[in-house]
């Protein structure tokens, strides 16, 4: 890419390759390529051309090894276009960046062996060629039997790729489901269509507005009507279990507030599994859909 002449605005879209990895030991073992094998490639391609040889600088990873702190750095490094010097050359991810990874410029991507399921196949791809014609290469292991598979089916799958894809192995409103989410949703609806209940310090005032709530309480028990019956009745209880212990707190604490990270005894709504631990009183609650559990703490004896 380096040597083909083209505008910048040409170029960029191929200036950075995306890996897609299906394991992070299948992507420390190209970590390792990238840093000699390609490099001894470029030395070798710039001898035959007789050219500047291209460096291979600027690398970054997107899997859960890194740090959630770094993420956004990450994200804003991926938006930087060639020609700038600090555009990235290689980005080497795993399923995390499926979701949530939405930068335009990105359009080449090699894809290392067939994905587990079809829907994340779709998800990964998708990141390149979002504002200009993207290249996805996928590279089958001729050993791996599913590899072949796919290879022998290219064409077939690919023409009906989304006929392929599996379905949700858990429903919206299942227990599981709405012990994890369903009082959040309800929060969530009633500070957007209750102005009285919209402030973070209002969480309090709660049983003045319950005839207000039902609004909201319609609309949820509406939605499940139309998606899973059979969770009908069952949502309806939980529901005004919800709302029953949001009152009794609010009636402990008239300063109740929905959020409080200095203080989150004195919220509604807690860090999902601190708030198990140590706030009986308090809403466990993920803050983002990727979150599923706290982290596990190893410790060494010795």
């Amino acid at each position: 890419m380096a040597e083909i002449d083209g505008a910048p605005d040409v170029k960029d879209p191929y200036w950075t390759l995306i890996g897609y990895f299906n394991s992070l030991r299948v992507l420390g073992g190209a970590r390792m390529q990238v840093q000699d094998d390609v490099n001894d490639r470029l030395d070798l391609l710039s001898r035959w051309h007789s050219s500047n040889r291209r460096e291979i600088e600027h690398r970054i990873e997107l899997t859960s090894r890194e740090s959630s702190g770094d993420i956004p750095d990450h994200l804003r490094r991926m938006a930087i276009r060639h020609p700038d010097p600090e555009a990235l050359d290689v980005i080497l991810a795993t399923n995390m960046i499926s979701v949530g990874v939405d930068i335009n410029r990105l359009g080449l991507m090699a894809v290392m062996g067939q994905p587990q399921s079809t829907s994340e196949y779709i998800q990964a791809t998708s990141r390149v060629g979002r504002r200009y014609p993207g290249l996805v290469i996928t590279m089958f292991n001729a050993a791996k039997s599913r590899d072949r598979s796919h290879y022998e089916s290219f064409r077939d799958y690919h023409a009906a790729l989304y006929r392929q894809v599996e379905s949700s192995s858990v429903t919206p409103f299942s227990s599981q489901a709405r012990s994890r989410a369903l009082h959040a949703v309800l929060i969530a609806l009633a500070r957007l269509t209750v102005p009285e209940l919209r402030a973070n310090d209002s969480a309090g005032s709660v049983g003045k507005m319950l005839a207000s709530l039902e609004p909201a309480k319609a609309a949820i028990l509406d939605r499940v009507r139309r998606v899973d019956i059979r969770e009908l009745e069952s949502t309806a209880a939980e529901l005004e279990q919800i709302i029953a212990k949001w009152v009794v707190r609010a009636e402990e604490e008239p300063d109740l507030v929905y959020a409080y990270p200095r203080h989150p005894d004195k919220a509604l709504l807690g860090e999902a599994g601190l708030a198990d631990e140590d706030f009986q009183s308090t809403f466990p609650t993920v803050w983002s859909l990727r979150d599923v559990d706290l982290s596990s703490h190893l410790y060494q004896v010795t």
